[in-house]
């Protein structure tokens, strides 16, 4: 791991907490599993906001659902979900808010295979 990519803490983007690094297991290994030469590291995609995560905290409590980046279609652009939160979206339709939840998100995106970048356009 770079020192540049160790900072102090990290702001988890599901509770909005910072975390100390000894509370983020599941992001280090994240980090160790998807290096690539070609995209900034996983921690420093986490740290400047562009990542998918959430904190030891969100995981254990079931806030998120944590993903199985292997079985999605992220298409080596971008990072893959490594977790999936609850997502209040706007129909184009009809203008109402309605909820894409992390269990649709798992579905979305590991079973149906849709790529990372869509989402759904309008309510159900």
């Amino acid at each position: 791991m770079k020192e540049e990519d160790l900072y102090d803490s990290y702001r988890c983007p599901n509770c909005n907490l910072s975390r100390k690094l000894n509370e983020l297991t599941h992001l280090f290994k994240w980090n160790e599993q998807f290096k690539s030469p070609y995209m900034i590291s996983v921690l420093a995609a986490a740290r400047q906001g562009h990542l998918k995560w959430a904190c030891d905290d969100c995981i254990k409590s079931e806030k998120v659902i944590v993903g199985k980046p292997e079985e999605q279609d992220w298409n080596g652009i971008t990072y893959p979900f490594f977790t999936h939160n609850d997502e209040t979206l706007e129909c184009q339709t009809c203008r109402c808010m309605f909820e894409f939840s992390k269990e649709e998100k798992k579905f979305w995106y590991e079973d149906l295979k849709f790529i990372v970048w869509s989402y759904p356009k309008n309510c159900p």
